[in-house]
C-alpha cells in the first residue's frame, strides 16, 4: 500500500526530506505589511529573516485557504489509491 503524506510548510521539514518521502508540501501564507507570500515559493527563509531584521512590524501567518488544501489534497490523490479506515459502516 503506497501512502501519501500533505503538509503545510509550517513543519519546516528538510527539502531532502520532502524529497526522499515524496511529501507533498502547501504553503502557509506569510504577510509583511501589504504583501501576502506564500512560504517556500514566493518567500524563502533566507528572505523571511532578512524581512523581519529590516521590517518594524511582525509578520502576520495564516494556514492554507481550504481551497488550496483541497486542491494539493486531490491532485495527491489522482496518484495513489485512497484506503479511508472508519469505525462507522454505510447504510
Amino acid at each position: 500500500m503506497k501512502i501519501k503524506i500533505v503538509t503545510d510548510s509550517t513543519s519546516d521539514l528538510p527539502a531532502e526530506v520532502v524529497r526522499e518521502l515524496g511529501i507533498t508540501v502547501v504553503p502557509a501564507l506569510v504577510q509583511f505589511g501589504d504583501r501576502v507570500y506564500r512560504d517556500g515559493v514566493d518567500l524563502s527563509t533566507e528572505e523571511f529573516y532578512r524581512k523581519l531584521q529590516i521590517n518594524s512590524v511582525l509578520p502576520r501567518t495564516s494556514a492554507p485557504s481550504p481551497g488550496t488544501l483541497e486542491r494539493f489534497i486531490a491532485n495527491s490523490l489522482r496518484k495513489l489509491r485512497l484506503l479511508s479506515p472508519s469505525t462507522s459502516q454505510p447504510r
